[in-house]
């Protein structure tokens, strides 16, 4: 792959850097493998998804606040010495489209509801699913944004279905990588049609992936590969989202009536439980992973965690 190996050099780097590709082509984790290789890679990745906050959660997470905006002085992620991924600023409103190109710009900001300046200390990784141009000339982006962001370099990841010749590569990577291949029974065995002894791809999974359009990119393979892993019955009595799940299509093939309401607030509370633990008990981070408010994670959540 062409940009893997440009990674090196795009970590090098300390200016902002714009990542552009359609949903689920691996935005995120081109910003996170560069993160891992830059100078800063031993300080937290931060990110900021306008997709998933409401605009005041967005402009604290952004420009930070203080009295009497906030009954605590917070810093904006911009303030952080570490790289910053921001994603879709597109969605942002016009006001904090403008405060993030200035504060790009002259890296400095004005926290909400104080004066002094501030220095912004990040290395801004801005992710978009389409073209700067494109976004401005629709009138997704103020026109201040589209010239800053404009000057830096930008890289785009083409779909999966520009590039089917990686299918195969990234189904082994995800296979062995991150699902880490499980026994389908005690005897250890594993499954026919997925990988074969040597750890390759079955053939006819091969050829099954490849014909397929994956309109959701890298994150739907990936999503469905996980589905074809067989847990061993201890794992899966644990999985109670995928049991409910399961319940309610069986009731509904069969043509009985089943309650859809219970059965989402069940996998809900699952989700939010395992976001919980994923979080260490810190509801607001795990808010932010489940693009929730906080009083939705404290109605379904079961934990009890610690407030950041």
């Amino acid at each position: 792959m062409k940009l893997r190996r440009r990674i090196p050099s795009l970590a090098d780097s300390s200016a902002p850097l714009v990542i552009v590709g359609e949903t689920g082509t691996g935005k995120s984790l081109l910003a996170t493998l560069i993160h891992l290789q830059c100078p800063r890679s031993s300080a937290e990745l931060q990110t900021l998804n306008f997709s998933v906050l409401v605009e005041r959660d967005q402009r604290i997470a952004l420009l930070g606040g203080s009295s009497p905006d906030l009954p605590t002085t917070r810093r904006g992620l911009l303030e952080i010495p570490s790289t910053t991924v921001i994603k879709h600023p597109d969605i942002a409103s016009p006001y904090l489209q403008e405060e993030l190109a200035e504060a790009i710009a002259t890296k400095k900001l004005v926290r909400p509801g104080a004066k002094s300046l501030q220095l912004v200390l990040c290395r801004p990784i801005i992710t978009i699913r389409s073209p700067l141009g494109d976004l401005h000339r629709r009138g997704k982006i103020v026109t201040s944004l589209y010239s800053c962001l404009r000057k830096f370099e930008q890289s785009s990841i083409p779909s999966l279905r520009d590039r089917k010749e990686d299918i195969p590569l990234l189904a082994s990577h995800f296979f062995r990588s991150q699902f880490r291949l499980r026994p389908t029974a005690e005897s250890g065995a594993t499954s026919n049609y997925t990988l074969l002894g040597n750890g390759e791809l079955h053939p006819a999974l091969k050829r099954f992936l490849i014909t397929k359009s994956w309109p959701e990119n890298v994150f739907g393979l990936n999503a469905y590969l996980g589905s074809l892993i067989v847990r061993n019955h201890r794992e899966k009595f644990d999985e109670s989202d995928a049991i409910e799940l399961t319940k309610v299509k069986q009731l509904i093939e069969e043509g009985r009536e089943t309650s859809l309401h219970k059965s989402l607030e069940l996998i809900e509370q699952f989700l939010v439980d395992l976001a919980l633990k994923k979080c260490d008990g810190n509801k607001t981070e795990a808010a932010a992973l489940l693009g929730l408010s906080e009083r939705s994670v404290r109605r379904s959540g079961r934990l009890t965690s610690q407030d950041h």
